[in-house]
């Protein structure tokens, strides 16, 4: 379960979304160190019952309301924006910490959807 054990600072998030009843796979993830990647103010709320806190959470969620983002800044979780557009209404909806992170997906401003296809395709020679 833990492949990356050996690597200083790395830290394994596991979904809430995929184990809403499973709490007690939850408080195992707990024991073994791992964290939980939250997507909504519920699971926040789950995994502060269940002893998560601060950086042991990740916040990634889409369409934010701004009483979520601030409930994620209250419990010291890591938020993990969806685009860099949102740090404009992260700032505003409940000021920026002093961590954060965002996706990034370098194809979205390189190149189109089928040109990007046909490049992979031509790598792994599937045309």
């Amino acid at each position: 379960m833990r492949p990356f054990l050996g690597i200083r600072g790395f830290k394994e998030y596991f979904c809430c979304q995929g184990y809403p009843k499973s709490l007690l796979f939850l408080k195992i993830l707990k024991e073994e160190g791992c964290g939980v990647d939250c997507a909504s103010y519920v699971e926040l709320l789950m995994s502060q019952k269940l002893g998560f806190a601060g950086q042991d959470i990740m916040f990634s969620s889409n369409n934010t309301p701004a009483e979520e983002f601030q409930f994620a800044r209250d419990l010291g979780a890591t938020i993990n924006l969806d685009a860099y557009e949102d740090v404009a209404f992260l700032k505003e909806a409940a000021g920026i910490p002093n961590v954060i992170s965002c996706r990034y997906n370098p194809w979205r401003f390189l190149l189109s959807w089928e040109r990007a296809s046909w490049i992979i395709q031509k790598k792994l020679s599937l045309a």
